[in-house]
């Protein structure tokens, strides 16, 4: 929103009455070029920035029902990437780097703040479709083709699609720490801007779990709707406390407090692998999702929380943040 001041002419003549106003500025995150022009517009509307949430979601049909996976389902963006990964990841990833300067300049006390808002999903994969690959997809359309990781090439199958949201939801946790990983690089110790008198804050940025929610994401024509209409959160109500909890918590986005989690899982996802053999436990991840969506209401509670294991690794961090700012560059320059 922006601030603008107004004359109130019905009670108060003379006085300046506050208003806050919604900006609508539309982007189809499935073209990256619309997200570019979407950022520039958000740039040449606003100075600076305090809040980012990179929230745009989606999912395939198949996670669903798995056996439905067919030549209607369009997998593929203009630019030869995966639907789900890029709507997901990719174009938060753009949309983030054009907009960073600008929540550099924030003015809040705290320093500025990038939500991402991921999900359980995360745990059920490893991170290692989102790695270099030394093949890719011929409609790829740019250098980053030779090394494109599995993740970001269009699901060919049901198995891919069904993995697309969980691999693309761990990779936005993977953008985030790669975000605080090089905001703390670049800070030489003054945290000073050496072309400004004025000191650069912080940006902070902090992964959200909202478990399940009853948004438009699984579409309305599916039979599970009224499912998830009883058991999920409300998105105008506890759905959205993770992220208000993450955009206001005074340690949010600092090391260890860069997860948020608003129901108590870390029994089923961090505990339990502990004790039960990998193949076990890959199976056991299907119940538990359901059992975790009947029982959610029941163990709720916004807090600090643990993302998977796999989460924390460096390298497949690093590798693919940097295959990210080449496959993002053509709309940087």
């Amino acid at each position: 929103d922006a601030d603008s001041t107004d004359n109130n002419n019905n009670n108060n003549k003379g006085s300046k009455r506050l208003h806050k106003r919604i900006i609508p500025i539309l982007a189809e995150f499935t073209d990256m070029e619309s997200v570019s022009t979407a950022a520039d517009t958000i740039r040449s509307k606003f100075k600076t920035i305090d809040i980012l949430i990179n929230n745009a979601g989606m999912i395939y049909p198949t996670s669903i029902y798995p056996n439905y996976f067919g030549d209607d389902i369009e997998t593929s963006t203009p630019q030869g990437y995966d639907r789900v990964f890029t709507v997901n990841y990719l174009a938060h990833f753009l949309l983030t780097e054009k907009l960073l300067p600008s929540l550099k300049r924030s003015k809040m006390r705290s320093g500025a703040r990038i939500i991402q808002v991921s999900s359980s999903g995360h745990f059920m994969v490893n991170g290692e479709d989102l790695g270099p690959t030394t093949t890719a997809t011929a409609t790829i359309d740019n250098d980053t083709a030779s090394s494109s990781p599995l993740a970001s090439q269009p699901a060919a199958s049901s198995s891919q699609a069904i993995e697309a949201y969980m691999n693309s939801k761990l990779a936005q946790i993977y953008h985030m720490r790669s975000l605080n990983a090089r905001e703390s690089e670049s800070l030489d110790g003054s945290n000073r801007d050496t072309n400004s008198k004025h000191t650069t804050p912080t940006v902070k940025a902090v992964s959200i779990c909202p478990s399940w929610v009853a948004t438009n994401i699984i579409g309305p024509e599916f039979t599970v709707r009224p499912l998830m209409d009883m058991l999920a959160f409300s998105p105008d109500g506890f759905g959205i406390a993770s992220i208000l909890f993450a955009m206001f918590h005074p340690y949010a986005g600092l090391e260890g407090s860069d997860y948020v989690d608003n129901t108590n899982k870390r029994w089923f996802f961090i505990h339990l692998p502990r004790y039960v053999p990998e193949g076990v436990m890959d199976r056991l991840q299907n119940v538990g999702f359901l059992v975790l969506g009947l029982t959610q209401k029941f163990a709720s509670g916004v807090n600090f929380g643990k993302s998977s294991q796999d989460s924390y690794d460096v390298v497949k961090r690093d590798a693919l943040f940097e295959w990210s700012k080449v496959a993002v560059e053509p709309w940087l320059k």
